[in-house]
């Protein structure tokens, strides 16, 4: 389903303010906001939000000039701090940075590039690296949609973005439709609510240039923590579907089911087997798992844990 979006006024390019949210993690801080400041598009503040942080960021941000601002909160989680550097932003847009996170020298030239050449867009996007802890990219390729234009139908389905990086998007666009949500159920999955609200307002610009790299490493909660992803995911899915447009029921029914099953998968290795059948039920009844299947997984849900873990591992060595 399409949706017709008008034309706007838009600042193309402008003055990006790069939001970097920190928590007690400093060894990649400097680098990140290095790669803001490095940017090809000179017009750049960088907004450090210190969200409570046991250590302090100030030793870091003090090797800068002024186009980088340490801001203070008290602890809150991410959304909140992005909010809080969304409430002292002067750029006509916005960009939200990991501290792990650097992006590429001409990620804002070209996602400005992409805004430009397309009128109705208040946000774009670009392709990203997986990289290791010391910034080698991973041999996985770049990632991203692929795709620009009316998003909204897809971003049901995926999150398209992965890296928050990725998007730049128009500062009044983002206050407008209200930054992010900062619900505790949505934590790990409030820059998905975003992405599905700038959906929904704006087509998106795409750029086929990688733009930034998300760096994989321990210390990364989502990877960690894949239930409480799971959970997160689902309850921004069922928040749109209660408020999407006429048309889109079936992405929704069908999307969630995945994730039920998901969840229902991630409850089952944890060992949460009643929890783990609830979930399969509801992704059966939403057609993402057959009949034969979820018998199956039921089943092995009952064995005590013990002998769930002996078959993972000898499965595991079957599988070397």
């Amino acid at each position: 389903m399409n949706t017709t979006f008008r034309t706007i006024d838009r600042p193309v390019p402008g003055l990006v303010s790069v939001i970097v949210p920190v928590h007690n993690r400093l060894q990649y801080l400097a680098h990140a906001i290095r790669s803001a400041l490095g940017q090809t598009h000179r017009r750049v503040e960088v907004i450090v939000v210190d969200d409570g942080s046991p250590k302090d960021p100030a030793p870091v941000v003090s090797q800068f000039d002024d186009r980088v601002r340490l801001i203070r909160k008290a602890n809150g989680g991410l959304a909140s701090a992005r909010n809080f550097g969304i409430n002292h932003a002067s750029g006509e847009y916005m960009l939200f940075l990991d501290d792990d996170d650097f992006l590429e020298p001409n990620a804002l030239e070209n996602l400005f590039g992409a805004i430009a050449s397309y009128p109705s867009a208040t946000w774009a996007a670009g392709l990203y690296d997986e990289v290791t802890p010391d910034g080698t990219p991973i041999l996985s390729g770049p990632r991203y949609l692929g795709h620009g234009g009316d998003v909204y139908q897809s971003m049901i389905h995926h999150n398209l973005m992965g890296a928050p990086s990725t998007v730049l998007a128009l500062s009044h666009t983002i206050r407008t439709v209200s930054a992010f949500d900062e619900t505790p159920c949505f934590h790990m999955a409030e820059d998905y609510d975003l992405w599905l609200k700038l959906a929904r307002h704006s087509p998106l610009a795409a750029t086929q240039q990688k733009v930034t790299n998300y760096r994989v490493h321990g210390q990364q909660f989502t990877s960690n923590h894949p239930t409480e992803m799971a959970r997160a995911v689902l309850a921004v899915l069922r928040k749109h579907q209660a408020i999407a447009p006429p048309g889109y029921e079936e992405d929704f029914r069908l999307t969630i089911a995945r994730f039920e099953m998901e969840l229902g998968d991630c409850c089952y290795l944890n060992g949460e087997g009643r929890e783990a059948r609830a979930h399969w039920k509801v992704a059966a009844e939403g057609g993402a798992l057959g009949s034969r299947a979820r018998c199956w997984r039921g089943v092995r849900s009952y064995l005590p844990l013990p002998v769930l873990r002996l078959l993972r591992a000898t499965r595991k060595m079957l599988r070397v």
